[in-house]
């Protein structure tokens, strides 16, 4: 398992469940996060998508997921969302990361767990360097009533079409 991987989190994942699926050119496994088992944080930051924000880190959160690496299903739409770390004071590395549809991905460490630019050789060595059970950090978020869904795709939808209003917190 890397070392940069927030165990805390990753202990609580269902990986010992059986994997969803594979994502991406690498084969990357995808797992399952029930949506109980979210740090209080994430529910906070879904609540504000829903509700039509202020979102903490305005310049960062809604902004298109590009997920060149290939971690998330398709080529849908995705947006990211920081997720505050208790403790921390920079934006850290927990993320939502929500599909067009509403699907919720969940991961405590974005861009810290295989280095190198995304479709570089140096990146694409460092995954292949990585056990496959640790390539992909993200959880597809499981569990979600589906009225909650809804209202998740909705704002997404909202957010896709504009920017939500902005509370001053962070950068």
């Amino acid at each position: 398992m890397p070392e940069n991987v927030d165990l805390s989190v990753e202990e609580r994942a269902l990986r010992d469940q059986g994997i969803l699926g594979r994502s991406g050119p690498y084969g990357n496994e995808l797992y399952a996060f029930e949506y109980e088992l979210l740090p209080a944080e994430a529910k906070q930051v879904l609540e504000l998508i829903i509700h039509g924000g202020p979102l903490l880190y305005p310049r960062h959160d809604g902004i298109l997921f590009g997920n060149r690496s290939g971690d998330l299903p398709g080529r849908a739409e995705y947006r990211e969302f920081t997720v505050p770390t208790p403790g921390i004071a920079t934006r850290g590395r927990r993320r939502l990361v929500i599909r067009d549809n509403g699907l919720v991905f969940f991961t405590a460490c974005h861009y810290d767990r295989v280095p190198g630019k995304a479709g570089s050789a140096q990146h694409a060595q460092a995954i292949a360097s990585v056990d496959e059970r640790w390539r992909n950090g993200f959880y597809l978020v499981t569990g979600i009533a589906p009225a909650m869904r809804a209202h998740i795709a909705s704002a997404i939808q909202r957010i896709h079409n504009s920017r939500l209003p902005v509370l001053h917190r962070g950068t």
